[in-house]
């Protein structure tokens, strides 16, 4: 060996070990977590609005239901149970049990968003019961119950039952 050789006191490079997957780094472990939680909170949403919307649901496909029977005479009555029933399950019970023949149907337009129930198609719900069957429902009452029911919001106008409380 040459002492004046500079070459000659070079060693090998030492290559690092390589990083370890384990422990994670800090950032890492927020990720996971908020990962996670946006997951479990979808999946929590979603559960709670397909609960939620089922009697929407329900009630429609009973309207298309009955809206193949259009020519029965008991439709008319079956029809006006229907909103009947999903008002109750959306509205609260004291404001809906109560309703009925004009105040009903100034219920359904103020609840839909429209005056097709009292100044419309939707008439036929307080008198067509006390008359005898003249003709089939018309496809607008179908129609118009069709969009009251799904205006009715299940998610954010559920109530829950009160509980009653026995006086002494």
């Amino acid at each position: 060996m040459n002492p004046m050789d500079p070459l000659a006191e070079l060693r090998d490079i030492v290559t690092p070990t390589p990083p370890s997957a384990w422990p994670w780094a800090p950032g890492w472990w927020i990720l996971l977590i908020l990962g996670l939680s946006l997951i479990s909170t979808s999946i929590w949403w979603l559960w709670r609005w397909q609960r939620r919307s089922h009697p929407r649901r329900l009630a429609l496909k009973q309207l298309d239901q009955l809206q193949q029977q259009v020519a029965d005479p008991q439709t008319l009555r079956q029809l006006s149970q229907l909103l009947r029933e999903v008002a109750l399950q959306v509205h609260p019970w004291e404001q809906v049990a109560c309703l009925n023949g004009r105040r009903w149907l100034e219920f359904l337009d103020q609840t839909g968003d429209t005056t097709q129930f009292t100044q419309g198609t939707g008439q036929i719900l307080s008198e067509g019961p006390y008359r005898p069957p003249q003709e089939p429902l018309s496809p607008q009452l179908f129609v118009l119950c069709r969009e009251w029911i799904q205006l009715q919001n299940t998610a954010s106008q559920l109530q829950k039952p009160k509980k009653l409380t026995l006086l002494n």
